[in-house]
């Protein structure tokens, strides 16, 4: 009889442990990294909710977020910015610890990247973006996905761009992006059509979008998860 006790305790001690450790490996691990856009900037030179932190919100609810770091991204970073960060692989400060930028990216396994947009709209205030400009802006973002992808291999989003200042020519940049998505195997979010509606942005001073418009990615977001 104690054997039988002690065996059946054995049974559900390792249930316990497999039932828990299945559950952790399922569970969000999400990183953002990124411009403005994915810092959730707004027109007022401050950051607000972001798409990501309306994932991390419904995450949460659902009991399914284990990790979740926006930290990495910032308003007008630019790819060039972001190269020299993951080879320097720079470290910031979160509630007291140091964390690496690579050690983020191996931790995740949601990366959410969205660059470019502050980067290609500042560019287009001063002249007209040239072919050159371009494809230097795309190698750039695969040699970014690269080192990305040599740390980890689990889910990453590309975020497109959508009309900002008088970069126009989104269309054709959003579809340089995505087959530059598909030869990563990356997944890509075209949001020129999400965010198309004036009530996403806050003033016509700013191509930043607002609450609602992040609120809108982020279910678009979801169902790519």
């Amino acid at each position: 009889m104690k054997k039988k006790i002690i065996l059946i305790c054995l049974l559900g001690i390792a249930a316990t442990i497999f039932i828990y450790y299945t559950t952790i490996n399922n569970k969000v691990k999400l990183l953002t990294l990124g411009d403005g856009l994915a810092s959730g900037m707004t027109a007022y030179n401050v950051s607000g909710y972001s798409y990501s932190d309306y994932l991390k919100d419904y995450y949460k609810k659902q009991n399914h977020l284990q990790y979740y770091n926006n930290s990495f991204a910032e308003a007008n970073k630019n790819t060039y910015q972001l190269l020299t960060e993951l080879k320097a692989n720079k470290p910031i400060n979160i509630n007291g610890k140091k964390v690496t930028l690579q050690q983020a990216i191996k931790e995740a396994n949601v990366i959410i990247l969205a660059i470019g947009l502050d980067e290609l709209a500042n560019k287009s205030l001063d002249a007209k973006i040239t072919v050159k400009e371009l494809n230097s802006y795309y190698s750039r973002v695969e040699e970014i996905l690269t080192f990305i992808k040599k740390i980890n291999h689990e889910k990453i989003i590309i975020i497109g761009l959508y009309p900002a200042y008088n970069l126009t020519e989104v269309s054709k940049i959003n579809n340089q992006l995505k087959e530059l998505a598909n030869k990563m195997k990356c997944n890509f979010l075209d949001i020129s059509s999400v965010v198309n509606k004036e009530e996403y942005y806050f003033n016509d001073t700013s191509y930043y979008i607002n609450y609602k418009g992040h609120k809108k990615i982020s279910e678009e977001l979801i169902k790519l998860i």
